[in-house]
């Protein structure tokens, strides 16, 4: 029996872009909501790409399973997450001499696996060597912005579930031929929501999504022989 763990933290700040950018760049101003109002501040330092910086966790944990010499079970859990993070060019368009979005950013970026693998060696009729697969994997992300000084947040989410699964065998005939063969299933749940939002009162009604809902399939098969002639 074997474990395995890894966690990790990392903060970036904003970034800073070098003094001999494009002037386009620069953050001579940045815009911030104080109470009920959106104001445009002066940023010290218009080289600092105010805001830029984001964090990000990462989880992973490993267990190994051994209970004969012919068999071998391996379940791994993934995660990991952002902050959320501005979208910085977004945040530098003006109409009319002022900004033209008070918030554009994306939602946390998240993503977690489990998954599930048995490998099992022992000669029958049909292989010698049986490997199996099954995963499961959720993504999601999102988009949120509103306007300079309104009152309607735009929430756009992507969610998708993917399950996965593989079976591959291997089969020695002879001395010198050789099968290998094996099956393969996906399946992905695509499902993208939109919401409007009213900072004010606090209501939230539906809006149009990003793209369609969705489900999509692939299945595969496999069949290798091989012959070593020397």
């Amino acid at each position: 029996f074997a474990l395995i763990s890894s966690f990790s933290h990392n903060n970036f700040g904003d970034l800073r872009m070098g003094s001999h950018g494009p002037n386009e760049y620069l953050r001579p101003e940045y815009t911030q909501r104080v109470d009920t109002v959106d104001w445009v501040f002066k940023n010290d330092d218009p080289l600092v790409q105010r805001p830029s910086g984001y964090s990000q966790i990462n989880l992973m944990q490993k267990a190994l399973f051994k209970p004969s010499r012919n068999l071998e079970v391996e379940y791994g859990f993934h995660y990991s997450t952002t902050s959320n993070y501005s979208r910085y060019d977004r945040l530098l368009r003006y109409s009319k001499g002022k900004p033209k979005s008070a918030e554009w950013y994306y939602g946390p970026q998240k993503w977690i696996m489990n998954n599930l693998s048995l490998t099992h060696n022992y000669a029958t009729i049909i292989y010698d060597q049986l490997a199996t697969r099954f995963a499961y994997q959720y993504f999601e992300e999102s988009r949120i912005d509103r306007d300079f000084n309104k009152k309607e947040r735009r929430t756009r989410i992507e969610k998708v579930k993917a399950y996965s699964s593989n079976f591959d065998f291997s089969k020695l005939l002879f001395s010198k031929h050789s099968l290998f063969y094996g099956l393969e299933f996906v399946y992905d749940d695509i499902n993208s929501i939109g919401t409007n939002e009213n900072i004010s009162t606090k209501v939230v009604q539906e809006g149009p999504s990003r793209y369609p809902k969705s489900n999509w399939g692939s299945y595969a098969a496999y069949l290798t022989y091989q012959f070593k002639a020397m």
